[in-house]
């Protein structure tokens, strides 16, 4: 051991690798002494601040190791995560597994490590580090079913007594794993959470999406719009909550614009719903999007940005909709309306005939027709909506 202060001594491969790092360099295994030099000392060296990129390491070397050397190099990563406990040195190593090709058998066992770090309630770890290996337990799941299902039943069985911190975050986690799996456990379990007052923010903002895709999944106006009013009110309970919440904000104001739409609003009142929609997705993507944040949730800013063009696209139409003649039938159908269509799509990459649609017709198709001399358009809209082929393609992420 190398003592480089009173009270504190390091290990030859953290000193190693301190200089190393200071020096700009990405080490190696072999930098740090071999890979049995850091097998023998994963005990240690799992509980240390530099564990994060003594795994990246790890990581880089396995990814070069050949077939029949995987096993070692999959046992050293799993008793690397299983032996970190701070936070910090746990969203290092989230970010470093989610980045890489995993030797095989090793994504399983990393998984189970971070689900039972996740669910440790005996203290060992702060509620940020169980949030933290949760969140890497809810991205090694993402694309396989058993992993899936055993991360709901670890979900599932979250208790409102639990550790604040871990609540926020793990009700941030079931509303996003809803969004992709769309298990109807999750959303009886958001509604549980929304009731306490540690986690009712992020559970309230979590069941207005879980409405909003419901909504925006249903073909049927009548049974469509209870999910999207349901999911509107979840929205504004949300932002009762916080002072600043240009998240809710804007999933509010962009429902409440779609419903002032199909209430046939004047373009002065959509326009002045357009700007406060504006103004949060300015506030979101400008003061609340961080670079570092996950890609799961990066994807929601992205989502906001979609519903922001919305927004701009819908009362544009009013005011086309309402103009006595229209010079330019074609450019306002086809670029305005199949533009708000396919960015309803692109938000949560709905099917065909989903409520966005439903919402948005009526209105379109009355006022196509009662501009005198004008009904082929009616026609030329009722044959563009029977036609796939000629709405554009949903972009898929």
């Amino acid at each position: 051991m190398v003592a480089t202060a009173p009270g504190i001594q390091l290990h030859p491969v953290e000193v190693a690798l301190h200089v190393l790092l200071s020096q700009g360099k990405v080490p190696s295994v072999d930098d740090l002494g071999g890979f049995d030099a850091i097998a023998q000392a994963t005990p240690s060296l799992g509980a240390s601040p530099l564990a994060g990129e003594i795994l990246s390491a790890v990581l880089r070397g396995a990814s070069d190791a050949s077939v029949k050397d995987v096993h070692p190099w999959k046992d050293l990563i799993d008793r690397l995560v299983r032996a970190a406990t701070s936070d910090v040195v746990l969203i290092e190593m989230v970010d470093a597994l989610d980045a890489c090709q995993l030797p095989d058998g090793t994504a399983s066992d990393v998984f189970m490590a971070f689900l039972q770090k996740a669910v440790d309630v005996s203290g060992a770890l702060t509620g940020y580090a169980r949030a933290v290996a949760l969140e890497g337990a809810f991205r090694m799941a993402a694309s396989d079913r058993r992993m899936q299902l055993r991360l709901l039943d670890a979900l599932l069985g979250i208790q409102v007594s639990d550790e604040s911190h871990f609540l926020r975050h793990a009700a941030k986690i079931m509303g996003i794993a809803h969004s992709h799996w769309r298990e109807a456990e999750l959303v009886d379990r958001l509604r549980i959470f929304s009731e306490c007052e540690d986690a009712a923010y992020e559970a309230s903002f979590e069941l207005g999406m879980a409405g909003l895709a419901s909504a925006l999944d249903e073909p049927k106006r009548a049974v469509a719009n209870s999910f999207f009013l349901d999911s509107l009110q979840w929205f504004k309970k949300a932002e009762s909550m916080k002072e600043a919440t240009p998240e809710a904000a804007l999933y509010g104001e962009c429902l409440t614009l779609l419903t002032d739409f199909d209430a046939h609003k004047t373009d002065v009142e959509l326009r002045a719903r357009s700007a406060a929609i504006h103004k949060s997705a300015f506030e979101l993507l400008a003061w609340h999007a961080d670079a570092n944040s996950p890609a799961w949730l990066g994807a929601r800013h992205v989502q906001a940005a979609c519903w922001n063009d919305l927004a701009a696209v819908l009362a544009s139409l009013a005011d086309s909709l309402q103009q006595a003649s229209w010079w330019e039938p074609r450019v306002v159908i086809e670029c305005q309306v199949l533009a708000a269509y396919s960015a309803g799509r692109t938000v949560l990459k709905r099917s065909r005939d989903g409520y966005l649609e439903t919402l948005l017709r009526p209105r379109i198709e009355s006022s196509i027709a009662q501009r005198e001399g004008q009904a082929y358009l009616l026609k030329c809209w009722l044959k563009k909506i029977g036609s796939t082929s000629r709405f554009p393609k949903p972009m898929r992420s």
